[in-house]
């Protein structure tokens, strides 16, 4: 691949701003939740009224990329917060980092950091078209991995889309959709659209002939998600990354070089690291999905260390939107008083449902579907009864009591949504009885 420079990075810059203050404002009713605990265990932001300082910098932070304030300052402030809640927390709380929707922003945040210390340099260093290129690489590799693995994981057997569309969790349109057979057409042909766009576009944005092509793919792969599945601010940042690899829009031009902030060895230093983090990205996550399907490789020493590396670099496999993770639906109600009432159901993950519109807001938010779907799917990953007990524990105790001082035992009924005869149905699979108060927790199915 020959080296790269980013027309439209000014331009970009100013988009993610307004993708990251979208996402703060969606989430600020319950942004104190997200930022601390439980939902990120010992959280740093749990202090006195810290989530509140984080909150302001953000949306501070998001204002000057918008209008090009100091953009190196600003984005390391977002790279530090999205690296401590999505990465360096993954493991030690309830959201899991989020995926793709915590992954994401700390790319893009730390690519525009990256890329304000080559600018240092010379708005046409070398430097400059390293980074743009590095950043370009594991942009159209992710494409490329995200692809190969829904052509692996059921897609291309007609096993992918359709069950996020039905699923209220995770489609804005389940009603609609439920009434089509799972074998319909239209699920076929997204379902090879999928594959096929996502590993086209992967492919075609590696060389200049047809970068273009690539980057306009893949823009309209996310235009087509924003109105179908929930996936917030997500899909917006998605639509942005692509402007980076077209041809010159004529708007938003870098004509000067940026003051000097870093002192230029520490700007190389961090740029050396961005670099290798990059083909380290490329490289393992290749011989992780590799490993996923080659039962020879899950055995050899050598994985504990990479596992570590992936950790901390961060590296993952792009398994979105996969069969396996978006066929679970979860009802969650409460007995009080000898009495069961549902609390959360299909009509509480949709818009448009204004009725306790505190409540239902929370779980309109994919943030939240990502929440619970990662809490009860680790029951089939053989967690520990001690450790599953206090995740949902710690996951009740963010949930709205009838009357404050009212006992109750938290329900919550996990399904899966398979297909029969021509329909989409929800097998129950487990239920999951949590008390608190009587330290009972109990697994049924």
């Amino acid at each position: 691949m020959e080296l790269f420079y980013a027309n439209n990075y000014l331009l970009f810059t100013k988009l993610v701003g307004v993708v990251f203050l979208f996402d703060i404002i969606l989430l600020m009713p319950f942004a104190k939740r997200y930022l601390s605990d439980p939902y990120i265990e010992n959280s740093f932001f749990s202090k006195k009224n810290l989530s509140y300082l984080a909150t302001f910098l953000w949306i501070e932070s998001a204002i000057a990329l918008i209008f090009s304030w100091n953009i190196l300052i600003h984005a390391l402030l977002f790279v530090v917060v999205y690296r401590y809640v999505f990465i360096d927390k993954r493991y030690k709380g309830l959201a899991r980092g989020a995926g793709a929707v915590g992954y994401m922003p700390y790319q893009a945040a730390l690519y525009i950091f990256i890329r304000e210390c080559a600018m240092q340099s010379g708005i046409n260093s070398q430097w400059v078209y390293l980074v743009d290129t590095a950043h370009l690489a594991i942009t159209a590799w992710m494409m490329l991995n995200a692809g190969i693995s829904k052509a692996l994981n059921g897609y291309l057997n007609n096993k992918g889309v359709q069950h996020s569309l039905v699923n209220p969790m995770w489609g804005y349109w389940p009603a609609l959709f439920s009434k089509l057979n799972p074998n319909h057409g239209l699920f076929m042909v997204m379902n090879i659209l999928g594959v096929a766009t996502e590993i086209g576009s992967g492919i075609l944005l590696w060389f200049p002939a047809t970068r273009e092509l690539g980057a306009i793919i893949l823009m309209l792969i996310f235009v087509f998600v924003l109105f179908t599945i929930k996936l917030q601010g997500l899909c917006l940042l998605m639509i942005s990354i692509p402007i980076l690899f077209v041809r010159d829009l004529g708007v938003y031009h870098d004509t000067v070089t940026p003051p000097v902030i870093l002192p230029n060895i520490l700007s190389h230093v961090l740029i050396t690291v961005y670099l290798t983090i990059c083909a380290l990205n490329v490289l393992v996550s290749a011989y992780q999905f590799i490993r996923l399907y080659t039962p020879v490789l899950k055995t050899i020493r050598i994985n504990k260390y990479i596992d570590k590396l992936a950790g901390i670099v961060p590296i993952f496999i792009w398994r979105v939107f996969t069969y396996d993770v978006v066929n679970t639906f979860v009802k969650v109600s409460y007995r009080s008083n000898d009495r069961k009432c549902l609390m959360v159901d299909d009509k509480n993950y949709m818009f448009g449902n204004f009725k306790h519109i505190c409540t239902n807001y929370r779980f309109i938010h994919v943030a939240e579907s990502v929440v619970l779907s990662t809490l009860v799917n680790q029951i089939k990953y053989n967690q520990p009864v001690e450790i599953l007990k206090k995740k949902f524990f710690d996951y009740c105790s963010t949930l709205i009591k009838p009357s404050p001082n009212d006992k109750v035992e938290w329900i919550f009924e996990k399904f899966e949504i398979l297909e029969d005869k021509g329909r989409f149905y929800r097998k129950l699979t487990h239920v999951i009885y949590c008390d608190p108060s009587e330290n009972k927790f109990q697994i049924s199915g």
